[in-house]
């Protein structure tokens, strides 16, 4: 028997196995760590690439981080 809690919204932890063996999630992690080096790159922290100081790096590596991380915590939050 299911015990009622005191709050009004539960939490169901997801199912950890179904998450990481989805593709969607760790295409999303992808991104995000792609997104992270593009965004390094473009700031000029990671050098010894022509990608390196330039501003258009800069600006579109966080963009795909931002994807990365929406998709796959959409993938986490997914009923399998």
């Amino acid at each position: 028997m299911r015990q009622i809690s005191s709050i009004p919204w539960e939490f169901t932890p997801p199912d950890t196995l179904a998450t990481m063996n989805s593709p969607r999630f760790w295409l999303g992690v992808a991104l995000a760590v792609i997104g992270g080096v593009w965004f390094g790159q473009g700031m000029g922290w990671i050098g010894g690439s022509p990608m390196t100081g330039v501003t258009l790096w800069a600006i579109v590596g966080p963009v795909l981080a931002l994807a990365g991380i929406a998709l796959a915590v959409r993938a986490a939050r997914a009923k399998h």
